[in-house]
C-alpha cells in the first residue's frame, strides 16, 4: 500500500474559495480527479479570481459544462477515503478547500488532511 495524496484546485486562493477540482491516489496508485460544477454551490459560494482561473486553465463555463454536483463528489470522496488520512503539500489550503466543499453540502468530512513533510520526516529527515 502506498500513502493517498490529495490536490485541489479552487476559485481563488481567498478564504471565501471553493474547491473546482479535487484528484487523490487510492493505495494502489490509481488516481481519480472530478471537475466540480461551481454553479452547485450554494449562492453565497461567489468568489472566482480571474488570476487563479490563468493559472489552472478552467473557466466557470467549462467547469458548469462538465463539472459535477459538489454533493456528488463530496459523497464519492467520503465513500472512497473514509477513516483514512490523506496527504498534501498545502494542507491549511486544501484542508480548508474540502471543508467548503462539505460545508456547501451539509455533510461531514469523513478523512483526515495531513501535511506531507509528517509523512516525509519519518522517511527523509530534513537538516534545519
Amino acid at each position: 500500500m502506498i500513502p493517498i495524496f490529495l490536490d485541489c484546485e479552487a476559485s481563488s486562493l481567498n478564504h471565501d474559495s471553493y474547491p473546482i477540482e479535487i484528484a487523490w491516489n487510492d493505495e494502489q496508485g490509481n488516481i481519480e480527479s472530478y471537475l466540480i460544477n461551481p454553479y452547485g454551490y450554494p449562492k453565497s459560494y461567489t468568489d472566482w479570481e480571474p488570476d487563479s482561473q490563468a493559472v489552472h486553465g478552467l473557466s466557470r463555463k467549462y467547469l458548469s459544462q462538465t463539472g459535477k454536483h459538489p454533493g456528488v463528489v463530496a459523497n464519492h470522496l467520503n465513500n472512497k477515503l473514509e477513516k483514512k488520512t490523506v496527504y498534501t503539500d498545502a494542507p491549511d489550503f486544501d484542508a480548508m478547500w474540502c471543508d467548503h466543499l462539505f460545508t456547501a453540502v451539509g455533510i461531514d468530512r469523513a478523512f483526515e488532511v495531513k501535511n506531507i513533510y509528517e509523512l516525509l520526516e519519518d522517511i527523509l529527515p530534513m537538516e534545519y
